[in-house]
């Protein structure tokens, strides 16, 4: 049995037991495991885990299950872990810590650190990277946040020179990042509610290549923004939206925009107290590309 046919055996088995009425309790820990790939080529995907700790209960008896730790604006401490082996030639792992304190008038911080590696084999290439963030952010209201954060992340990437055995092309990427964002819940009369997110991110590139016999230093800014809906038309089903643009500052093309878009759905299944299963699919329009991004997973809450 491959990959992709465990994958879909599983969740098939969970899915298909008896669902009787769930009851919506309050909760503090929530872990979920999640496998996502292309429609293309489903089995080249990754395997994704996460657990969340909230420090105080969270409700999840009237919000949509996939916004209550938001609509909660709890302090909360939480860790991820992703793994995608691609064709039996590429190993790509990122693990990150995350936590985010709220205080009493409703001010939070958040601080996070990311690490990702990554190898082809045989031995051609590897990379590793370190990101670090903070935010600091405003719950205005019960449903809604405006935050500021800054990033920086080191990369260092090694390619084998071609023909060669002992040369190697070592690219050093410094980033800087900052940006402003809201996010805000919208509850409607008639059903559950839209949630819009927005983001303007501001990055700059510090680029350093070496190699046997040249070193050369260049930088570029980019400047990004971002817009989402997703409207949630039961506390299980929400259908959404994504526009984002991209400009570039290139040394050597000069300057350049982006533009993509893309729509999703994702739907939550109660299937005990404290489990559920969880399946997203999305579609990217613009730039066009083949397939569609499916996502299965079960998610836990105790």
């Amino acid at each position: 049995m491959n990959k992709t046919s465990l994958t879909l055996a599983v969740f098939l088995g969970l899915t298909s037991t008896h669902i009787y009425a769930v009851q919506d309790t309050d909760y503090q820990h929530e872990a979920e495991v999640t496998y996502a790939g292309s429609s293309e080529n489903f089995s080249d995907g990754s395997w994704n885990g996460q657990y969340r700790y909230y420090f105080t209960p969270v409700n999840q008896d009237t919000t949509p299950y996939a916004l209550s730790g938001f609509l909660a604006q709890t302090s909360n401490l939480g860790g991820q872990y992703s793994k995608l082996d691609a064709d039996n030639y590429t190993d790509f792992t990122t693990y990150a810590i995350d936590g985010e304190y709220v205080f009493a008038d409703k001010w939070y911080i958040g601080v996070r650190y990311q690490n990702a590696d990554w190898e082809s084999s045989p031995s051609t290439a590897n990379s590793e990277s370190d990101a670090y963030g903070v935010t600091l952010g405003y719950y205005f209201n019960d449903t809604s946040s405006v935050y500021v954060n800054y990033g920086q992340s080191e990369n260092t990437t090694k390619y084998r020179i071609w023909n060669s055995v002992n040369d190697f092309d070592q690219t050093e990427l410094d980033t800087t990042a900052y940006g402003i964002g809201v996010k805000s819940y919208l509850p409607l009369s008639s059903g559950q509610g839209i949630l819009f997110s927005g983001l303007f991110n501001h990055s700059s590139y510090d680029v350093t290549v070496t190699g046997p016999d040249y070193n050369y230093q260049f930088s570029d800014p980019s400047n990004n923004l971002s817009a989402a809906a997703d409207w949630y038309i039961t506390r299980s089903w929400s259908v959404g939206a994504m526009y984002a643009t991209s400009f570039y500052s290139d040394r050597e093309y000069g300057d350049d925009r982006v533009d993509s878009y893309d729509i999703n759905t994702a739907y939550t299944l109660r299937i005990t107290d404290g489990l559920s299963a969880k399946f997203n699919l999305s579609k990217q329009l613009e730039p066009d590309m083949d397939g569609v991004f499916a996502a299965i997973g079960i998610n836990g809450r105790f």
